[in-house]
């Protein structure tokens, strides 16, 4: 697998973003689901929105700085126009990801887990150190 370059000459792992994208796609499908087969739809659809939210500037960095197609990281169709808000203003919107990711840690259980808060951040913060 081969690594793009951004027009400053950074570096992305795209390996690593597919890796977060799916781990981050893995946690909406186990709010869906616990041991004991009740689901807490409120709070399903709270780590859906912030899962969607927190997916956003990968899918921008992926199509605009590794020059790769979102089909690729299986694009949810329903962040169609979340997506393209995003996209009005990416440098803001993703620092703002990037703050929240840094002091609240979002999902500390499941992103504690493989270390991904820490993950996402590295992957920001490429994106935010380019400009």
């Amino acid at each position: 697998m081969s690594n793009d370059k951004h027009l400053n000459m950074q570096i992305y792992d795209t390996k690593k973003i597919q890796d977060v994208v799916s781990s981050l796609k893995g946690i909406k499908e186990a709010s869906f689901s616990n041991k004991e087969g009740l689901i807490d739809f409120k709070k399903s659809t709270e780590t859906c929105r912030i899962v969607d939210t927190l997916i956003l500037p990968l899918y921008y960095i992926w199509e605009h700085c590794c020059h790769r197609n979102l089909g690729e990281l299986m694009f949810e169709e329903h962040l169609q126009k979340a997506y393209q808000r995003f996209m009005q203003n990416p440098l803001t919107n993703t620092w703002e990801l990037y703050l929240f990711v840094s002091i609240k840690t979002p999902f500390k259980n499941e992103l504690g887990k493989k270390n991904l808060s820490k993950e996402i951040i590295e992957i920001y913060n490429l994106l935010l150190g380019d400009k």
